[in-house]
């Protein structure tokens, strides 16, 4: 066997390299900037080879986005003129069913001056008959029941008021619902 002599040394002074180099703090802080800089150097050029690969990608996306934008905008406009154009539709079927009203309730005046009414008794019996409820029958019926509300004729010209001489000569009561009604 073969002997060997046995050698103390330090490891550390391998690892470093040997050199017993001491640094100053502003060589350590130029160092560390150096290698700062260096690795924001290639982190930059990264995103820039990553960025520049997608750069077709991106400015696709912004053209849709762009596009929605617009679309929304549209549509924002779009529904506002609807509500303008709803808005004044109401208000034109308001005044069409005003004017029919007011059509319908003086064509009911006349047919009531017709049938010899009492001009002070038209809005009583406009506000007893719904609009379904104007016509000749129903008007014959209350005119018998109530012949004190039809014009008297001096003249004979004038035909008789309907459901006159059908033998109704009794006067309405305070109880009746038809009085009760028109003073409510």
């Amino acid at each position: 066997m073969k002997n060997y002599l046995q050698r103390k040394f330090d490891i550390q002074h391998f690892a470093e390299g040997g050199d017993d180099k001491n640094f100053n703090q502003a060589e350590l802080d130029e160092i560390v900037k150096n290698r700062l800089a260096a690795e924001k150097k290639k982190f930059n050029g990264e995103i820039e080879t990553i960025k520049s690969a997608h750069e077709e990608e991106i400015t696709k996306l912004n053209d849709q986005i762009n596009q929605l934008n617009d679309q929304v905008g549209e549509h924002d406009s779009s529904e506002k003129a609807l509500k303008k154009l709803q808005k004044e539709k109401d208000e034109a079927l308001s005044k069409l069913d005003e004017y029919v009203q007011k059509e319908q309730t003086a064509e009911w005046h006349s047919k009531l001056k017709e049938s010899g009414v009492k001009e002070e008794r038209y809005e009583a019996f406009t506000k007893l008959f719904g609009d379904e409820e104007r016509n000749d029958d129903n008007l014959a019926k209350f005119a018998e029941q109530y012949p004190e509300w039809i014009a008297k004729s001096d003249d004979g010209d004038t035909p008789p008021p309907i459901g006159a001489g059908l033998g109704n000569a009794s006067e309405p009561s305070a109880t009746d619902p038809f009085i009760q009604a028109l003073n409510s």
